[in-house]
């Protein structure tokens, strides 16, 4: 995907459900240009990647109430933070919500909370 990316020039790459261990792919993405941002919710390691962001409520040093979002939990609330910050309306999102919850499911995690 990196290479495909830099192939075509695209310089952002947002992985979902993925990306917490992934330090040396990041890396070469960013000698090559390319920007990550990383939503997942697996338990990182000590050492984060390199990403412009890595958003995950199992950080440690995460304040977010809800640790125990699906992947693509995470990225519907980076979603919904980026229509807010952009004045889209959440109606745009809304529509989504059903495969957020599918996420849910798919992605063992607990039915409890936000998810």
């Amino acid at each position: 995907g990196i290479n495909y990316a830099k192939e075509n020039g695209i310089t952002l790459i947002i992985s979902l459900d993925c990306g917490i261990k992934a330090i040396e792919k990041i890396e070469y993405a960013k000698e090559l240009g390319i920007d990550f941002i990383i939503c997942d919710h697996h338990m990182p390691d000590d050492t984060l990647p390199a990403a412009v962001a890595v958003l995950d409520a199992k950080r440690t040093d995460s304040k977010y109430p809800y640790e125990h979002l699906s992947g693509c939990g995470v990225g519907f609330k980076f979603m919904q933070a980026f229509a807010k910050s952009n004045n889209f309306p959440f109606s745009d999102l809304e529509k989504l919500l059903d495969l957020t919850a599918v996420s849910i499911a798919s992605d063992i995690v607990p039915i409890t909370g936000e998810n």
